[in-house]
């Protein structure tokens, strides 16, 4: 595997499906860089970082090996977790491109449909989904924030809880 075929992403808060982020990098901090997802994640990617729950306070390390493809309109992503404990998920976003800046999306635990933009160097994606914490299940608003690296080949993601709804 080469240099550009291996690609990583630098996680703050890992990847699409996180339901909180211990301490975020600043949005002034990320690159100026274009990032266009249907071009980045073409292809297999792969992410480490940390999830740690607003809801029950538990932290622990994951790492996602996703499968993405473009097909023109929509970008699949198929993301493989595993966690620090053992456990392990799938999750599958299929995001579709409805204008030249413009996405919906929808993945298994988000409820409706997800909201994609393009944001000069950044990829704005608003959306609520089920979250299982302490044998429960909660609806929470995300508002994720994707951004290059400088090299070009690794990705900033902030995911953050905006509610929780009832």
């Amino acid at each position: 595997v080469g240099p550009m075929s291996l690609r990583l992403i630098l996680a703050a808060c890992a990847t699409l499906t996180l339901a909180a982020c211990a301490s975020a990098p600043k949005l002034d901090t990320m690159p100026q860089r274009a990032f266009v997802p249907e071009q980045f994640f073409k292809g297999r990617t792969y992410a480490s970082g940390e999830f740690v729950s607003t809801l029950d306070g538990s932290k622990r390390g994951l790492t996602a090996l996703i499968d993405g493809s473009f097909d023109g309109k929509t970008l699949t992503l198929v993301e493989y977790f595993t966690y620090s404990d053992g456990e392990k998920d799938k999750k599958t976003w299929r995001l579709t491109k409805t204008g030249p800046t413009t996405y919906v999306g929808t993945r298994e635990d988000v409820v409706g449909q997800a909201q994609g933009r393009l944001d000069g160097p950044f990829f704005r994606l608003t959306y609520a989904a089920d979250v299982k914490a302490k044998g429960s299940v909660y609806t929470l608003t995300f508002d994720d924030v994707l951004g290059l690296q400088p090299d070009g080949l690794s990705l900033i993601h902030i995911s953050e809880p905006t509610r929780l709804l009832s």
